[in-house]
């Protein structure tokens, strides 16, 4: 079993988390990396970390992304932690909700009419 098999079969990791800098030019390289990551649905957790969910799925979405910002010249890292010691649980799920609310609040409006 390869690593990678052996780390999607734990359960007990709740969140995966994105660290990167790219370089400042082109400033497009920037921009394609936050518009990947909004279209996933992270959010910036605290600085420059961004999270997810713990999943397969966004666990491989931020493999990829490493490898992409390494392409761009770049250093990116992720990791799964069950626990952030500084935010409890229901404050990162409130981040999720925060930045659909403002997605969806459109839509609110236009229903009530």
């Amino acid at each position: 079993m390869d690593k990678n098999e052996n780390h999607k079969k734990r359960k007990d990791y709740k969140w995966v988390l994105f660290f990167y800098t790219v370089p400042s030019k082109p400033v497009s390289n920037r921009m394609n990396v936050w518009r990947k990551l909004m279209r996933a649905g992270a959010v910036l957790a605290k600085g420059s970390v961004y999270i997810l969910p713990f999943t397969s799925e966004h666990y491989e979405f931020f493999q990829w992304l490493v490898a992409e910002v390494q392409n761009m010249d770049g250093d990116a890292a992720l990791i799964s932690v069950a626990l952030i010691d500084t935010m409890q649980d229901k404050e990162i799920i409130e981040l999720f909700n925060e930045a659909r609310r403002n997605d969806y609040l459109p839509l609110t409006g236009n229903l009530e009419e």
